[in-house]
Parts: C-alpha cells; structure tokens; sequence
C-alpha cells in the first residue's frame, strides 16, 4: 500500500492506479509479496504520459457534444447592470458596490423581491405598453 500512496504523490494522476492494476494482474499468476516493488510496472506508470486518454480514468470523458454548457439563447432572469446580490434575501454587504443598487425585474428602486413583477419579460412587456394575453398582470405586492 506504501508503494501506492508513494506514486501517487510522485506522479498525480492515474500513475498509481495503472501500477495496482498491473502488479494485481501479475501477482495472480506468480506470488509477489505485497511489499515489493515490480520495477517495470513502476518505471512503466511513473513515466505515464498524463496528457494521454486514459479508459480507466476515475473521471469518465464525455464527447465535446455532450459537455454541459449554458445555452446563450436562454433567457436571463434580470435585466442587464444590476446588483445581483442586492436582488437576494441576504442583499448587498459591499460598502462600495460597483453596480446598481435598483430592481433586476423593472429598474424600479426596490429590490427584486418587493417587485409587483414576476420577471424580467413581464416588467419589460407592461412597461413597453404591449400586454401579452397569457400574461397575468402583476404579481401581488407582498406585505411585511
């Protein structure tokens, strides 16, 4: 276990598991003590080329079109240049905050949770003057 723990410090990576994989597979046919280094193996995986697919990876590679991305055709829940934490339950903490400390549904000033709007494409919609006939209006203001 020793020489394990000691390649894999040496060499991060798979480096160790290809040589427990190795000295396991050689060790059923011929009686090694656990102790002993198998030279080959180790010169074998401490050499390993890292940069190489590895099949056995602990992390399983996934093709490029299967990669989790964000789609840039996804809406986004506010508007541009707000303060995305003054918008939160917990607010905004900095003392001097770069961004604007206004609604990120309608530019209102009040946070997004005291907004009479639902989203961002409803506060757009009323205030543009054009109503969606799907849309139900403003939400209820809540009270505290």
């Amino acid at each position: 276990m020793e020489i394990i723990r000691d390649l894999a410090t040496r060499c991060p990576g798979p480096a160790f598991q290809y040589y427990d994989n190795q000295f396991r597979l050689f060790r059923a046919s011929v009686p090694l003590p656990w102790d002993r280094i198998h030279t080959e193996f180790w010169l074998m995986a401490s050499t390993l080329n890292t940069n190489t697919h590895n099949p056995q990876s602990f992390r399983p590679s996934r093709p490029a079109t299967q990669r989790r991305s964000f789609p840039s055709n996804r809406p986004k829940r506010f508007v541009d240049n707000v303060c995305w934490n003054f918008n939160k339950p917990t607010h905004c903490q900095r003392i001097n905050c770069p961004h604007p400390h206004i609604c990120g549904f309608c530019r209102g000033p009040h946070t997004a949770l005291n907004c009479s709007y639902s989203s961002k494409e409803q506060a757009s919609q009323s205030l543009s003057g054009k109503r969606n006939p799907s849309s139900s209006g403003p939400k209820p203001s809540k009270q505290l």
